[in-house]
């Protein structure tokens, strides 16, 4: 194979990992707005369900199955382990019951069509891809699956799975993300900024040309409900520096819809670049 040809390859695999990364751990959130049982968005919209309704719903769920674990334990059920309280029981069920901030990211569910500006190096031109993403929210609204789709010059098709949720022992948003461009598995995870306005995600992945593990910083937001951005900075690996090494932008497809704290469906993630390895 040509030097060319090596070359068209490996920025072909880069470009359709790093377009992947973006939608997924992201994937996350579109902000609320507004005070009913649903908002307005700029652009006439509805932005569904708020998520203080979806949070006293999952609160009054929580109330519920505590209740029944207390009436279960003087009912027949196996006691519990030595030095257990009901009240271990219960952190047992509150770390497992979906809260706002699954919520939040399972509004995003839905059909995502955007583009992806991918950059090998800093100060090199960058390279334009088309993507489609789509998000769904999974085992009853605890964590959100993205699909993600495309297509690279010199590479052929490109599809990526990426998995998202709220970690409610660690308070953090959690993700994980593969595709067919790599072999290994990237996560990370992710804190919500002081005015709720972006997401700030770390994710781990094995640099293909330092053979070490690396850190790509991605910040998620979104300037309104039916526009997702994702801002993707890695660390250049000859000159240990950080740029931005992607950028991709989604436009949701046939306007919001209604967050669910338990729907059934899939949604999209993303890997890291300079070369990815996943």
């Amino acid at each position: 194979m040509s030097t060319k040809s090596k070359l068209s390859r490996l920025v072909g695999a880069s470009a359709l990992a790093a377009l992947a990364l973006g939608t997924a751990f992201a994937i996350g959130s579109a902000p609320q707005q507004g005070t009913g049982s649903g908002s307005t968005t700029k652009s006439g919209g509805t932005t569904g369900q708020k998520v203080d309704d979806i949070t006293k719903d999952a609160q009054k769920k929580l109330q519920q199955g505590a209740d029944k674990v207390k009436d279960a334990l003087g009912e027949g059920m196996p006691p519990l382990p030595p030095g257990w309280t009901p009240e271990d029981m219960q952190a047992c069920i509150e770390a497992g019951t979906p809260g706002p901030m699954h919520a939040r990211l399972a509004k995003n569910a839905g059909n995502w069509k955007g583009t992806n500006k991918m950059w090998m190096a800093p100060g090199t031109e960058p390279m334009t891809t088309e993507c489609v993403c789509v998000i769904t929210s999974i085992m009853d609204g605890r964590y959100v699956q993205s699909d993600m789709s495309g297509e690279m010059p010199g590479m052929g098709a490109f599809k990526g799975l990426g998995f998202s949720g709220f970690d409610n022992v660690s308070k953090k948003f959690v993700g994980s993300w593969f595709d067919n461009h790599s072999t290994g598995i990237m996560t990370g995870t992710g804190e919500l900024a002081s005015d709720g306005s972006t997401i700030n995600w770390s994710f781990a992945y094995n640099c293909p040309v330092t053979k070490k593990q690396t850190v790509m910083r991605e910040v998620e937001s979104y300037p309104d409900a039916n526009t997702m951005v994702l801002d993707m900075f890695c660390t250049d690996p000859k000159s240990n520096k950080e740029y931005q090494c992607m950028k991709l932008e989604l436009k949701r497809q046939g306007g919001t819809t209604t967050p669910a704290i338990r729907p059934t469906t899939t949604r999209p993630t993303t890997p890291p670049s300079t070369p990815p390895t996943r």
